[in-house]
Parts: structure tokens; C-alpha cells; sequence
């Protein structure tokens, strides 16, 4: 996957973009490239219940198996949101893990289905659906 920039910005009444210079200095990377530009209104982030139910995964997988919490959080990152990136320059292959904070709603929800298939798979065991009457203590 090449390099993304998503610019989220309020439009004028004229037309203008609220923060330009940002657009522009981000632009930069795309010098002499041909680009795609998709002007779109704003998606909602994933929902505050969503990250609860990703947090509360974590723990019920980490009771289940023994990683810690962290160690799952970031056995799920390696699994399902790595991204390796090749260099132009040097052909160097870069590997990083996507962070979830700017998925909206819907490829969050596909996440948790994507966790929750993985677990009963892998470790044979089911998750608690979003909406499903479920009990656990989660550190305020």
C-alpha cells in the first residue's frame, strides 16, 4: 500500500480550506506522482462502546491464554493491522502496525467481527457479541 494522507478540514463558504497550508505541506510528498483527491464528508470515528468492547476483548483474551493485556493488544495489531511499506529510495521494507484510532464506525466493526473469528478459531473459545448481556470488571 503506498503512502496516504487524509486531510480532515472544515470548508469555507467560499470554497477554501480552513487549514491549507497543512493540505499543502503534506502535499509535498506527492511531488512529480500522479494523485486521486476524494473530497468526502467526514465519516464518524469508531464509538467510545466499540473501543470498550475492543478493550474488554483484550481482557477476556488475556484471561483465556495468559499474554497480558498489552501482549494481546498488540498481538491483534500484528495480526490483523500490520502494513509493510518499501522504500522508493533504498527498496528497504519497513513493517509498522496501524493504528485504529482513525477507523470509522464500520471498519471498526469489522475488526472486533475479524477478532472475534480469529478467537473461536484459534483459542476455541467465543467472544460476547456487541448488545449481548455479559458481565466483566474492567478497571475504571
Amino acid at each position: 500500500m503506498d503512502y496516504q494522507y487524509i486531510h480532515i478540514d472544515q470548508v469555507k463558504s467560499d470554497g477554501s480550506l480552513g487549514k491549507p497550508n497543512t493540505f499543502r505541506e503534506n502535499c509535498k510528498y506527492f511531488a512529480g506522482k500522479d494523485v486521486e483527491i476524494m473530497v468526502r464528508k467526514k465519516r464518524a470515528k469508531r464509538s467510545n462502546d466499540q473501543n470498550r468492547l475492543y478493550r474488554a476483548y483484550c481482557k477476556l483474551i488475556s484471561e483465556h491464554t495468559g499474554y497480558s493485556e498489552d501482549e494481546v493488544h498488540s498481538i491483534i495489531g500484528y495480526k490483523f493491522r500490520r502494513i509493510e511499506k518499501t522504500d522508493e529510495q533504498t527498496g528497504e521494507i519497513f513493517t509498522y502496525i496501524r493504528s485504529t484510532t482513525q477507523y470509522n464506525k464500520m471498519t471498526f466493526a469489522d475488526h472486533l467481527t475479524e477478532i472475534q473469528q480469529w478467537v473461536e478459531n484459534t483459542f476455541h473459545f467465543r467472544l460476547p457479541c456487541p448488545g449481548e448481556n455479559w458481565e466483566i470488571s474492567l478497571p475504571e
